[in-house]
């Protein structure tokens, strides 16, 4: 059999494809899909035609309109208890071993399916070991990352499970199939249409969205549980958020560089009418804190004098030129109507003192030289 052909064949097992025995004599691949996938189905026929004889047949009528084919081979009979080693499909990690990147296009083509940027395969046929086995290759072999999903089955009282994927993933994994991919299946890796799709479903229902959350949020105990799940896992968002700054540092700088510039004068209106509104409470805070950091505040400003004191000095002369009379002015308000004038005096008068002090000689030291 042919790399081509047995690729393929593993990709559609793993999807719609699948062995029945309508008699104890024979073994029979079978495969359906729907009218509009018609084109689909003829690609695999041009491929399997190389190594199988095969038959196509439609059905149709009320509520079906379906194509099937069907392969009768004594070659399956391997791939067949590859499958179904009970009589029930699965997966091993045998059969996983064996998939390249066409296999897995094929199978995505069958049961896969991206939506809203993020990718899903429906492998509700498996069960849950299998689809943890299968979690485990994409991320040990292409390190993509697969979460596992579940969906309520009520007919057998119990949960169905599917493997999907966030969207830094999904790109990575559309990445790895694309050159492979049928050219009439393209439409489920066209990222671009998807996103329009999108965007055009949530602008339509955007209000619908809006409306479901808040009522979500206050009437259906949403703010609770936001609240409870965020002091549960405190420590793992903050480590989220860090590892996600640093990673996209120079991004985010730019953007919030780009925002301060375009909004400037918006964003100083935010801050003048929040300090006059929190006026009192914000000089009570900056109080608290002098108070409590007196040495650290001393410190850091020693520290920036050092630091820059020929910018500080070069500064406060461009300062004194440039505002010359608004210092004399100031000066002369100082010196006379807020009495300036007797502060300076007691100021001479205590430093008069503390020069007297330092001159006195004490007589105890005398009697001491004698």
């Amino acid at each position: 059999m042919k790399y081509e052909t047995e690729q393929i064949l593993l990709g559609s097992l793993l999807g719609d494809g699948g062995f029945n025995i309508p008699h104890k004599n024979y073994l029979r691949y079978a495969e359906s899909h729907s009218k509009k996938q018609e084109r689909y189905l003829d690609y695999k026929i041009g491929v399997f035609k190389k190594d199988f004889n095969l038959f196509k047949h439609h059905s149709s009528g009320i509520g079906r309109n379906m194509v099937y084919i069907y392969i009768k081979d004594g070659r399956l009979a391997y791939y067949y208890n590859l499958f179904y080693p009970n009589h029930k499909k699965i997966v091993t990690q045998e059969i996983l071993d064996k998939l390249e990147p066409l296999a897995i296009a094929i199978w995505y083509c069958d049961d896969g399916n991206f939506k809203r940027g993020t990718i899903t395969l429906a492998t509700h046929c498996f069960g849950y070991e299998s689809n943890l086995l299968i979690q485990k290759w994409f991320k040990d072999k292409y390190d993509i990352d697969f979460k596992i999903g579940k969906v309520v089955n009520y007919n057998k009282n119990g949960y169905n499970y599917f493997l999907r994927e966030n969207k830094r993933d999904s790109l990575k994994f559309i990445n790895l199939i694309k050159d492979y991919v049928p050219e009439c299946m393209n439409y489920k890796i066209d990222i671009e249409n998807e996103d329009r799709k999108y965007k055009e479903y949530y602008n339509r229902n955007r209000e619908r969205f809006l409306r479901r959350g808040k009522e979500y949020y206050y009437n259906r105990g949403g703010s609770i549980k936001k609240r409870e799940y965020q002091t549960k896992n405190k420590e793992k968002i903050l480590q989220y958020k860090r590892n996600y700054h640093l990673k996209n540092k120079y991004y985010i700088d730019r953007y919030h560089k780009a925002y301060r510039i375009k909004n400037r004068e918006k964003i100083l209106q935010k801050h003048k009418e929040y300090y006059l509104k929190n006026n009192q409470i914000l000089r009570e805070h900056a109080k608290k804190y002098r108070e409590n950091n007196k040495e650290i505040i001393k410190q850091k400003k020693r520290e920036y004098y050092l630091k820059n004191k020929d910018k500080i000095s070069q500064r406060g002369e461009r300062y004194r030129l440039k505002n010359k009379e608004k210092i004399i002015l100031r000066k002369k308000e100082y010196y006379y109507d807020r009495g300036g004038k007797q502060k300076i005096k007691e100021y001479q008068l205590r430093k008069k003192e503390q020069k007297l002090n330092e001159n006195r000689i004490d007589p105890t030291l005398q009697l001491e030289n004698v």
